[in-house]
């Protein structure tokens, strides 16, 4: 359905969220197939790694089943539509350039426009918003998810406005800078958020909800 990327020990592991169907039990861990044992184990013994990667893998499986279940639903408008698919062709792009041997550190610019994307098909879908309205926001990520935040109420939109400085200037590029590994990954996390939002906001998709009650998050289940 979908392929993340998890940040852990200087690398970015795929995390692939299956086709499922029907009431099964996913694993975070499992979702990790590239991951070697003595990793995982690694992992397991981090308590705020093993709360990261759930929320991440939380994140991830709402996006994917949420996006799928709003193209077949049609909770979205066909122009808000058209913008959610070309947020999830930016995200996934970019996340193929970090889960390779050779991360490009670039791909911070993909997720930088998924963001920007995601945000702008939620403004589109609550108000409407014509091309000369988005226009008027730019590339301010922050700006875009405070008014997404506004007119949806939200507060995930929020936590994107106070992330947004994550990102390089779009202007970046035209440039040949490498970024570090822990800004990309912050990166990741934004537009993730930003789809996952997205996905939630239309769709009944919220296993997130899940994970924070649970006090095993690995042990968390969903459709």
């Amino acid at each position: 359905m979908f392929t993340g990327a998890f940040y852990f020990d200087a690398s970015f592991w795929p995390l692939h969220v299956p086709i499922v169907h029907g009431q099964v039990q996913l694993s975070a861990l499992d979702c990790l197939e590239a991951m070697p044992r003595p990793v995982k184990d690694r992992v397991l013994k981090q308590p705020g790694e093993l709360w990261r990667l759930a929320l991440y893998w939380a994140d991830c499986v709402d996006y994917a089943y949420g996006l799928d279940d709003i193209g077949k639903l049609k909770s979205l408008s066909s122009r808000a539509l058209e913008f959610a698919l070309s947020g999830a062709k930016e995200l996934a792009g970019a996340i193929a350039q970090l889960t390779v041997p050779k991360p490009n550190t670039k791909s911070i610019l993909g997720f930088r426009m998924a963001t920007e994307i995601f945000l702008k098909a939620v403004l589109i879908q609550e108000s409407n918003a014509s091309e000369s309205e988005l226009k008027r926001f730019g590339h301010r990520i922050g700006d875009i998810a405070m008014h997404c935040h506004t007119i949806t109420g939200n507060k995930v939109f929020d936590t994107i406005v106070r992330n947004a400085l994550v990102f390089p200037d779009v202007s970046a590029r035209y440039d040949s800078f490498e970024w570090p590994f822990a800004q990309v990954w912050g990166a990741v996390l934004v537009a993730q958020t930003a789809g996952s939002a997205l996905a939630r906001q239309y769709s009944d998709r919220d296993l997130s909800s899940y994970v924070l009650a649970s006090s095993s998050a690995l042990a968390t289940g969903g459709r």
